[in-house]
């Protein structure tokens, strides 16, 4: 059976459960957030971007925007080889905090194109999100051997060996290859240069 047969048997099943929980899950993130204000992004989705990193996800869901996730998962339905549809709702449910969803439609995207870097990027940006760390890890290292560009993925692997794999001469490399990228954004530069800092502090 192919993936994407696969995918649309499950597809049909969850897209009434998903509609149905939309509007829970979003006065759960919202009650998550304010019990939880110091959980903050630690990797940032597309540091090397012009607009410089991003502050965290999008907080609230209007009626719009619960229409269009209404109108996503219909088209998941009907076409569960789409891996935009499949990454957009990896995004969305990844802005409401619902990360175990995100995760989901991010393997979904994953599995349909495994050389897709933006599809890579959110199945580590989900599993980093969900402390699953190692995992996180290959993720990265994935996304770096499709992209060998990325600041992103070069910065994203420095957190993840100085903040939570205990390994600041891997993360001193990570971020010192991510300099090295010349990021155009002097927040970004800035940003790598104080871990880059510290991860020699450490090191000493």
């Amino acid at each position: 059976m192919s993936a994407a047969a696969r995918l649309s048997i499950l597809s049909r099943g969850l897209v009434l459960l998903l509609g149905v929980g939309v509007l829970a899950m979003f006065l759960t993130s919202v009650f998550y957030r304010l019990e939880h204000p110091s959980r903050q992004m630690a990797m940032q989705q597309r540091p090397e971007a012009g607009g410089g990193p991003a502050s965290g996800m999008a907080g609230g869901m209007g009626g719009e925007d619960m229409e269009a996730m209404r109108r996503l998962m219909q088209q998941m339905s009907e076409n569960p080889g789409d891996i935009g549809v499949q990454m957009e709702l990896a995004r969305r449910f990844g802005a409401m905090g619902a990360w175990e969803r995100s995760l989901m439609f991010a393997q979904n995207a994953v599995n349909l194109q495994p050389g897709n870097p933006e599809a890579v990027n959110l199945f580590g940006l989900a599993l980093f999100r969900l402390d699953r760390h190692k995992e996180a890890e290959g993720a990265y290292q994935q996304l770096a051997a499709l992209d060998p560009k990325s600041v992103m993925a070069q910065y994203n692997l420095g957190v993840l060996y100085k903040h939570f794999l205990n390994d600041p001469k891997k993360a001193e490399a990570h971020f010192k290859a991510a300099l090295a990228l010349a990021p155009t954004d002097v927040r970004v530069q800035e940003m790598i240069r104080a871990e880059l800092g510290e991860a020699k502090e450490h090191g000493q």
